[in-house]
């Protein structure tokens, strides 16, 4: 039996990991770091240092959600959490944190931070197509879409009788060809048939 999983052909899990300059931006949509762009997610802004004190300031509408120190690979489904719009002060945010986004996109993501200073570095899985599943499994799991199950005589029947017309037709026209080939040849020997 076949299963067939229909899927949005845009909708996709990725991860990157990225640096981000103090004082710069990120797009976490597209995985840019921007300075001052309208389309940028959140801004890690430097306030003083060294040694350095900032803040993940959010803009357009972004929203987090910080989980402390967490598994990152074990944070799947996003849809049960309390989403605000608040700046992460980096007093909040050790190596290993773990903060979800609501993109101004629409968009789910997760973000470890993997260093922090100047320059805050992450890693960030995001799920494209508004979904709050950010993980995948071996298996392909049907996100947005419709699951079918079809065993495999129903795919191969049509092909099936399409052959066996296909061979009649070839047998019927070849005898016929062969009937006619005798009967020119009976004629021209004067045989009968």
């Amino acid at each position: 039996m076949f299963i067939i999983y229909i899927v949005p052909v845009n909708a996709a899990i990725s991860t990157y990991s990225i640096t981000i300059p103090g004082t710069w931006n990120l797009d976490v949509d597209t995985g840019t770091v921007v300075a001052g762009d309208p389309t940028r997610d959140f801004q890690w802004a430097i306030i003083s240092g060294p040694p350095y004190e900032g803040v993940v300031a959010p803009y357009s509408g972004v929203t987090f959600v910080n989980l402390g120190i967490v598994d990152f690979d074990s944070i799947c489904d996003v849809s049960g959490y309390n989403f605000l719009d608040i700046a992460l002060d980096d007093d909040d945010l050790p190596v290993g944190t773990v903060v979800l986004i609501h993109t101004n996109l629409g968009n789910y993501a997760k973000m470890r931070i993997d260093g922090i200073n100047y320059n805050l570095e992450v890693t960030v899985v995001i799920q494209d197509d508004g979904s709050p599943n950010l993980c995948t499994s071996e298996e392909p799991e049907p996100v947005g879409g419709d699951v079918f199950q079809i065993d495999k005589l129903s795919i191969l029947t049509p092909y099936l009788i399409m052959a066996i017309v296909v061979l009649t037709t070839a047998t019927i026209l070849v005898k016929k060809r062969l009937t006619e080939q005798f009967d020119i040849c009976c004629f021209t020997c004067g045989l009968t048939w």
